[in-house]
């Protein structure tokens, strides 16, 4: 919040605008702490509307040596379409990482632990949804606002984002040892996933069974739980596949 310009009140403050609204014969009032240095440094785009009227906008000066311009969710799409899977996997990852790095205020991406859960993060509504905002706007998705509850994981959330924005990557897959080191790479996470998953809500379960599909057709061969059983696959079955196929993830 502080990023945005809205400070936080002492209580001596709050106690005082309390005094202030209950004195006043104004209908609407909105007690808030605000830096309007920091909100006009927001840009146009970045101002809240409700703020629009009170700051003009800070024009940044341009140098000869200015940053490159932001890529476009357009090119994107394009650079990530011309690469492996596995390759287009890791690009999308990187990019998560590093939104999430901003929004938590880390200096760089490297603080951020690819299979961490968003709540060990320290991930709340609020940056879930900052989280979200920053990704639609990389990415050009409509996604929705329960994001983060959905993909538990940075790294399950980057293998979803890579088959919606380049669902048809045209490189050759690189070359793997074995099939115990394909797949699980591309799933970490998705145990502790499970874990919470089973021990809550239906509609836990309903995106954990999203995420299972996902991890049936990254996964080579045939597994013994199919696609279609997973809809009516019992507590029982999906810790057997999980043990099965995640067991040495």
């Amino acid at each position: 919040m502080d990023r945005t310009g809205i400070r936080a009140l002492t209580v001596e403050q709050g106690l005082a605008l309390w005094d202030t609204a209950t004195g006043s014969d104004r209908v609407h009032l909105v007690p808030i702490g605000l830096d309007l240095v920091t909100v006009a440094g927001l840009g146009e785009e970045g101002i809240p509307p409700l703020l629009r009227d009170l700051v003009r906008p800070a024009r940044r000066r341009r140098s000869a040596r200015s940053a490159a311009p932001a890529e476009s969710p357009a090119d994107l799409a394009r650079r990530l379409g011309r690469l492996s899977p596995t390759e287009r996997d890791r690009q999308v990852l990187n990019l998560v990482l590093g939104q999430i790095a901003a929004v938590l205020g880390y200096p760089s991406a490297d603080g951020v632990p690819a299979d961490g859960p968003f709540g060990d993060l320290g991930f709340d509504s609020l940056s879930s949804v900052e989280l979200r905002n920053r990704l639609n706007t990389a990415t050009g998705l409509n996604l929705p606002a329960t994001l983060v509850f959905d993909h538990p994981t940075p790294a399950i959330l980057a293998a979803h984002l890579g088959t919606e924005v380049a669902p048809d990557a045209a490189g050759e897959e690189e070359p793997a040892d074995g099939p115990a080191e394909r797949g699980p790479d591309q799933l970490s996470g998705l145990a502790q996933a499970v874990e919470e998953a089973l021990a809550g809500e239906n509609a836990q379960r309903d995106a954990l069974r999203g995420q299972l599909r996902a991890a049936l057709r990254a996964l080579d061969g045939e597994p013994g739980l199919g696609v279609d059983e997973l809809s009516s696959a019992s507590v029982d079955q999906l810790y057997a596949f999980v043990d099965r196929e995640l067991g040495d993830a």
